[in-house]
């Protein structure tokens, strides 16, 4: 994926997150482009993706994982969100479902992959205040 610089910012960008739940616990990557916080699985959608598999296959690129039963849960929207690399405005489609298999320790844009319960990735302030905001949204059942 290529990165925008603040020039070539002029229109919002949509992007998938995925809340993958494994063991009552849901499945954060410690990013690079939000300066080492936590943050849900997420990235943009390629031309004739739908929604669910560029979901799929976000999760899977960083976290190495798989994930089955997606649902819907809600859109959220960060305009200019603080620590992140770059200015950026993004509508971001947030699904939930279940891990499937192991996740991987780390990926090429994930320095760690790490489960987390719920309301403590909720609450730290080690988790990127957006991806805070989208998980008070996911319920484990």
């Amino acid at each position: 994926m290529s990165v925008k610089s603040d020039e070539q910012l002029d229109k919002p960008e949509l992007i998938v997150a995925l809340a993958g739940i494994k063991e009552e616990k849901v499945v954060l990557i410690k990013s690079k482009k939000h300066f080492g916080k936590w943050v849900l699985p997420a990235g943009h959608i390629e031309l004739g993706e739908s929604l669910e598999k560029a979901a799929k296959r976000e999760f899977k690129e960083e976290t190495g994982g798989k994930v089955k039963n997606l649902q819907f849960v809600y859109i959220h929207e960060a305009i200019f969100p603080k620590g992140f690399i770059r200015k950026a405005h993004f509508v971001i489609v947030l699904f939930k479902g279940e891990v499937v298999g192991d996740l991987a320790q780390k990926s090429s844009e994930a320095s760690k992959v790490k489960l987390w319960p719920l309301k403590e990735a909720i609450s730290s302030p080690e988790v990127e205040p957006h991806s805070r905001q989208m998980l008070k949204k996911v319920r484990l059942a």
